[in-house]
């Protein structure tokens, strides 16, 4: 018999608790009930059977419910095909929470009838997630574990759950199966093998985490930058942490490292994140940086000098300029190349003839005067 979580279609109703886990309704009611390959599913007051196949009513043991007055049995029939009777039941679990119960597997295969088919019969717990993967399997027990025929008697089983970092869709599915044809010599309460389940429910977690995680920004543009994009990467103190992020005091919203943005305006902006952890816990001071976008190149101003189209005997020149606050200058006169230069610049030893003089402002965040300013003059004999 195998107990066995599987993913399905029904998830999409999951109970935040199992419904009917003492099956004291004297019903299934609540469970998915499968018997569809053969085999019964039942909730009974108690399982009778042989402790010895060669005895009879004198050697009748009974298995009485773990929990109440009831308990839910699967059986094979004496004779048939392979076989796999099941109940099942969705449910909803977050990080912490537990489920458990109660198990109990019997078979009368014996050591030298145990060649009766394809292999053994088998009861088994099994927790799948909403995609269909195993997640635990909490109690197995199989005919060839007992040899000599018997039962296990009732065992506790629990799963709980980790690493989950908010509420998660699993199935519960308790199945007795044999993979091959048989025909038992002896049957009392429905065949030779039976599984009981019983007291299965699940736990919510205490939430003995109240502390929140820290985030911390990895990298990411500060001070004035010169592109209008900017990426920010960040981390959380807590390995399973989500985030969520804002810019500029916008509501916050999930998000995932790294974060992008475009097309941000020219000016100030604030970005923050914050991490929230698995047990719900949100970090209430979000890592935050501030930055500047400055796309505008600083305009350049000639603001003393030769007049433009002027000609003059002198052979020096003064220029004095300005732009934006911190600005920085290039300068250059007639072919030569731009160079670094401060107000004022002076030239002297000037050839006759026609001199053009440009200058060009670099901001502090680095946009340059892509139209420099320019005076020319001449120098006449």
């Amino acid at each position: 018999m195998t107990l066995i979580a599987v993913a399905s279609s029904s998830l999409a109703v999951a109970a935040s608790s199992l419904n009917n886990g003492i099956f004291e309704t004297g019903d299934l009611t609540g469970w998915s009930v499968d018997t569809t390959s053969g085999g019964g599913a039942s909730a009974v007051d108690k399982y009778t059977y042989y402790n010895n196949p060669q005895c009879e009513y004198d050697c009748r043991v009974f298995v009485l419910p773990h929990e109440g007055s009831s308990f839910a049995l699967l059986t094979l029939a004496q004779i048939g095909p392979p076989m796999a009777p099941s109940i099942s039941q969705p449910f909803e679990a977050s990080n912490g929470d537990k489920v458990s119960g109660w198990a109990f597997f019997h078979t009368y295969w014996t050591s030298y009838d145990l060649s009766h088919g394809a292999g053994d019969d088998t009861a088994q717990v099994v927790i799948k997630n909403d995609s269909g993967t195993t997640v635990a399997t909490p109690f197995e027990d199989r005919a060839s574990w007992y040899p000599d025929g018997g039962t296990s008697g009732w065992k506790y089983w629990e799963h709980a759950f980790t690493g989950l970092t908010g509420t998660g869709q699993f199935r519960i599915e308790a199945r007795l199966q044999f993979p091959g044809p048989y025909n038992c010599p002896w049957s009392l309460d429905g065949g030779c093998s039976a599984m009981g389940l019983d007291d299965v429910k699940t736990t919510t977690a205490s939430n003995d985490d109240t502390t929140p995680p820290e985030t911390f920004i990895d990298s990411g543009p500060s001070g004035t930058i010169t592109v209008a994009n900017a990426t920010f990467s960040f981390s959380s103190s807590e390995a399973t942490s989500t985030f969520e992020c804002r810019l500029d005091g916008a509501t916050y919203s999930a998000c995932t490292s790294p974060k992008d943005y475009t097309n941000l305006s020219n000016g100030a902006h604030t970005f923050d994140v914050r991490a929230k952890d698995g047990a719900g816990n949100a970090d209430a001071t979000p890592a935050s940086s501030t930055f500047t976008v400055d796309t505008i190149p600083p305009e350049t101003s000639i603001t003393s000098g030769p007049a433009e189209g002027s000609s003059t005997t002198s052979k020096s020149a003064t220029f004095s300029f300005s732009s934006e606050a911190n600005s920085t200058f290039e300068c250059k006169l007639d072919s030569a190349a731009f160079s670094a230069c401060s107000s004022p610049k002076y030239y002297t030893g000037l050839a006759k003839g026609s001199h053009t003089f440009q200058v060009r402002a670099t901001d502090a965040a680095g946009n340059t005067d892509a139209t420099p300013a320019s005076r020319t003059w001449k120098v006449r004999p």
